[in-house]
């Protein structure tokens, strides 16, 4: 039997370097306590958003939200609070 050449698959390392380099710059936290409630950069017509909370069971972190049709916010993913964790976001 032959042996078949196997394309490589990058790794998780690589991928994750890719996103990094795709990613915007990370925004500026305020100084300051965070809040309970997420703070969303909200662009108009948006139905998801990124932004920051801190919460009491995971601390400071990036976040990922839905937009209800109400306004109301629902988390959907929580990221640290790094340059990585906004990369990852």
């Amino acid at each position: 039997m032959e042996d078949l050449a196997v394309p490589d698959h990058p790794t998780r390392q690589s991928d994750a370097a890719a996103v990094r380099a795709d990613a915007p710059a990370m925004p500026a936290i305020p100084s300051g306590p965070l809040g309970r409630y997420p703070y969303l950069i909200i662009p108009d017509g948006q139905r998801h958003s990124l932004g920051w909370q801190n919460t009491r069971k995971d601390g400071p972190s990036f976040v990922v939200a839905r937009i209800g049709i109400m306004g109301n916010d629902k988390v959907l993913d929580r990221f640290p609070l790094t340059e990585d964790g906004w990369a990852s976001a």
